[in-house]
């Protein structure tokens, strides 16, 4: 069988239809060729005059069982390759486009290099992706060459592709560190704060503002145990708010702070007042320990002065011995409250 008059029929309208004699030459696919062709551009080719026809055989072969078969079989073939050829004949060749892109390719180059010359041009943009030439060739796209200074290059891609961003974050993970830190250091101002004004500033009066200074005139006019007291009796409140309030309310909350502040005024009090008392006592300490001194200074020198020694031994002297025992020579009251006397004897 011949399958080259199995090709598909476009120019059916133009070159006129196809007979028995008549079919289309495979290297000319707009000629009709053959003995009995009517139209078309080329019918001066001769071919055999006789030509094999697939419903001719079909007709003669009616009695045989299995040339009917074989023939059926080669007109399922045909429909088939029918189909084959329409589709061959429509795919568009894709080596003309990849011509074109490799000259688009050279194009682009000798572009970049004129600019490389002129200025220092950014290598990630410079160029363009060979990915996204290849794919753009594929999905039947062109890579589109721009005139305009700029080195950036436009063409389309498929799908998500990871853009030219070489340079762009560079020190950023470093950055992102020192932000983190600042940001922590930040946190710990702000809670050192806080802890600062939970507290009233002790022997600086200028920082107080006006509600510190007037629950501390208020505090200082009271005995130590009436600030004790107050304690007492704030921290038997707090204790009560905390065991009855399982959410606090607005009115609960600015009790608390209020207690907080009465409590840390009061022991800011008490604080003082110890200090003070304890720096009364040590300076009447000193006092007395420094009179003491003197005292014994001047004893020891007027002990240690000729005139007081000699004037000592005269006295010494000139006691009566009357109160003396020959046998067990005791001393009397008298001698014996003198030292000097104590020694002669």
């Amino acid at each position: 069988m011949d399958d080259d008059r199995l090709t598909n029929r476009m120019g059916e309208g133009s070159l006129g239809p196809e007979s028995e004699g008549c079919w289309r030459s495979p290297g000319h696919l707009g000629d009709r060729q053959g003995e009995g062709c009517t139209a078309g551009p080329s019918t001066d080719v001769t071919v055999p005059a006789k030509t094999h026809n697939v419903d001719d055989t079909a007709v003669s072969t009616d009695d045989d069982p299995e040339k009917r078969k074989k023939i059926d079989k080669i007109q399922a073939y045909a429909k088939l390759l029918k189909h084959i050829a329409v589709y061959v004949e429509r795919i568009q060749l894709r080596t003309p486009k990849r011509k074109r892109m490799r000259a688009t390719r050279k194009v682009i180059k000798e572009k970049t290099q004129e600019q490389e010359e002129g200025r220092k041009v950014s290598p990630a943009r410079s160029q363009v992706s060979r990915d996204g030439e290849d794919e753009a060739s594929e999905s039947g796209h062109f890579v589109e060459v721009l005139e305009e200074d700029s080195p950036k290059r436009k063409f389309k891609r498929r799908g998500r592709k990871r853009p030219p961003t070489t340079g762009d974050y560079v020190g950023l993970a470093a950055a992102k560190k020192r932000l983190v830190e600042a940001e922590r250091k930040e946190r710990e101002l702000e809670d050192d704060k806080v802890l600062l004004e939970m507290y009233p500033r002790l022997g600086s009066k200028i920082l107080m503002n006006e509600e510190e200074k007037d629950r501390m005139e208020r505090v200082k006019k009271g005995s130590s145990d009436e600030i004790a007291i107050t304690l007492l009796e704030k921290m038997a409140l707090v204790d009560k708010i905390a065991r009855t309030s399982s959410n606090l309310k607005g009115t609960y909350v600015k009790t608390l702070r209020n207690i907080v502040k009465e409590v840390s005024v009061a022991t800011a009090v008490l604080l003082e007042r110890s200090k003070d008392e304890d720096k009364e006592e040590k300076r009447v300490m000193k006092r007395e320990i420094a009179e003491l001194k003197t005292q014994i200074e001047e004893l020891k020198k007027e002990v240690r002065s000729p005139r007081r020694q000699e004037e000592m031994e005269r006295r010494s002297w000139s006691i009566p011995r009357e109160g003396l025992e020959t046998e067990g020579r005791r001393v009397s009251s008298e001698e014996e409250d003198h030292p000097l006397i104590r020694e002669k004897v």
